[in-house]
């Protein structure tokens, strides 16, 4: 070959390596301008191409990086078996030729950065010849997600096991969420209680009154005259499954978009049935030291007289009378000191006088006072049966003090009866039991209902008319036959009559 012929053929490849060279320069600059981190990787895994933003997550120059596996040096050992062997898959074509990938890279700094890689094979002829890949680090995006991942979780988990109930609900009232507490307070599983709507867990009052307030800061929204975080809260009542009504107390708010708008609505629902208890407890307690106060007051005042009728009916039956004068006196005078018991009863009640306790025989505390009720029970044609027991154990008891129990007891039988106006019967038994001495009085009046039951021996509580009771008969019993270290109960059902149950400890 001629030498000129030669030194063109030099000259051109000369000529083509600087072309290649210019246009490697040309490309390896788009890429360094790029956003995200490419590579292009051959069938191993080896890198052929890298641009600045990847020489700047490893550590490296272009020089240093070509030419090494991507997979052995760059990827952590915890993840480097499971990327390698989809990559080797990506070339095997047992994976999708073009797709995304996640994850984690070791940067030059030796902590590990979250990728997400959008890749691509390149085949030559048919056969694969590199992965071209661009990646993005996600790092920033992974730590927020999971952080927020994690406090929503927190606060999930705060949710689900605080011991109020918190629920969302939009402006149609219909709940959108509501923790598992509601199942301790409603009975309802979260699942049944997301079925309902607002007026199937609260009373139509109760609903009235959300509405109520609902409308009321809905129209201070349209107004701008509200402000994110106001908080109302509201005393309802809520209803078991099983019927039950249970007095609750609200914190509602709105939920605001990040427009500043409500969207929907958060409430926080606490169970205040011991609350409402304690302060029924509180308020009685007030109830019964005005009563105190007004007992001690008019006890002088009712005693005086009262001890004059006395003096005088004992100065009368000492004297020489028909006998049924002297029978009349005689309840004068019982009737003046069961008074007088009734005023000093009214005393213990309020905690201020001691009561005096001695050797009684029951039968004859009944006795006395079937005695004193006959009157009342031939007026109205009221049946009297008795079973008294034999060789009952003495109790040591105050003798008006269980006086006043048993005609109490008696006297609202006798009322509810006579009410009914139907024929009246009156049982009474005594018995003994182990350590007790203890006094039926059954009557087939009109019974009592199970609301009422459980407050019966409540101060103030009657269901009698208005006018026609004061509420304390019952609470009295209750007080006189506890003070005597003894029990009352009740048993009772609608349209079967009423039986109380009253045990004294008995004497040894």
């Amino acid at each position: 070959m001629p030498l000129n012929s030669e030194a063109t053929s030099f000259s051109a490849g000369i000529s083509r390596l600087k072309a290649e060279k210019s246009e490697h320069q040309r490309v390896q600059k788009y890429l360094d301008v790029a956003g995200v981190i490419i590579l292009v990787l051959d069938t191993k895994g080896c890198i052929e191409v890298i641009n600045r933003r990847g020489c700047q997550l490893i550590g490296m120059d272009e020089k240093q990086a070509v030419g090494k596996n991507w997979f052995e040096c760059f990827v952590p050992a915890s993840q480097k078996e499971e990327v390698y062997s989809f990559y080797l898959d990506v070339i095997a074509g047992k994976q999708p030729a073009k797709g995304t990938y996640e994850n984690r890279v070791i940067s030059g700094a030796g902590c590990e950065r979250n990728m997400l890689w959008n890749y691509e094979m390149v085949d030559d002829g048919g056969k694969p010849a590199a992965v071209v890949a661009s990646g993005e680090d996600i790092t920033k995006r992974k730590t927020a997600e999971k952080a927020l991942e994690e406090s929503e979780h927190r606060y999930r988990l705060l949710a689900d096991n605080a011991g109020d109930v918190i629920w969302t609900v939009d402006f149609d009232n219909n709940l959108k969420y509501i923790s598992p507490s509601i199942e301790r307070l409603c009975g309802y599983t979260p699942q049944e209680a997301m079925q309902l709507k607002v007026q199937d867990v609260f009373t139509a009052e109760s609903v009235e009154i959300i509405q109520k307030e609902l409308e009321h800061e809905i129209g201070l929204e349209h107004q701008n005259r509200t402000f994110p975080g106001k908080i109302r809260v509201l005393e309802l009542e809520m209803i078991h499954r099983n019927g039950k009504i249970i007095p609750v107390e609200g914190c509602f708010s709105f939920i605001r978009d990040e427009n500043g708008e409500a969207k929907e609505i958060l409430a926080i629902t606490r169970d205040i049935t011991e609350r409402r208890f304690m302060q029924e407890q509180i308020i009685m307690a007030e109830r019964l030291a005005t009563i105190g106060e007004m007992a001690s007051g008019l006890a002088h005042e009712i005693n005086n007289p009262l001890t004059g009728i006395i003096g005088l009916c004992e100065l009368l039956l000492d004297k020489k009378l028909s006998a049924d004068v002297s029978e009349d006196l005689a309840i004068i005078h019982h009737e003046a000191s069961r008074a007088v018991a009734i005023v000093r009863n009214m005393l213990d009640f309020a905690g201020m006088q001691k009561t005096e306790k001695q050797t009684l025989y029951i039968n004859a505390v009944v006795a006395g006072v079937l005695n004193l009720r006959s009157y009342i029970h031939k007026r109205h044609s009221i049946t009297v049966k008795t079973k008294l027991g034999n060789d009952l154990p003495p109790v040591m008891a105050d003798n008006l003090g269980i006086q006043q129990v048993l005609v109490n007891i008696i006297a609202n039988a006798e009322y509810f009866m006579i009410e009914r106006k139907q024929k009246a019967e009156l049982s009474i038994s005594t018995y003994h039991k182990p350590g007790y001495v203890c006094i039926e009085i059954a009557d087939n009046g009109p019974g009592i209902d199970r609301a009422s039951m459980g407050h019966l021996f409540e101060p103030f509580y009657t269901t009698k008319p208005r006018g026609k009771g004061t509420g304390l008969g019952l609470s009295v019993c209750h007080n006189i036959v506890k003070d005597h270290g003894g029990c009352i109960s009740v048993d009772s059902c609608v349209g079967e009559g009423t039986t109380f149950t009253v045990e004294l400890p008995a004497c040894s």
